[in-house]
């Protein structure tokens, strides 16, 4: 499969691009890791990614 149709059926199934869908995964992993952890804004970013 191109990376263009990957891209293409990824945006088709999930209403955003691969790098939207990781971004956001991320954001999710920080805020849950803030709300359920002792941890800085800064050591959650870092550990995320």
């Amino acid at each position: 499969m191109s990376t263009s149709s990957l891209h293409r059926y990824f945006r088709a199934i999930t209403a955003m691009s691969p790098l939207q869908f990781q971004k956001r995964i991320r954001l999710q992993e920080a805020r849950k890791m803030l709300l359920s952890e002792p941890v800085q804004a800064a050591e959650a970013a870092f550990r995320v990614g």
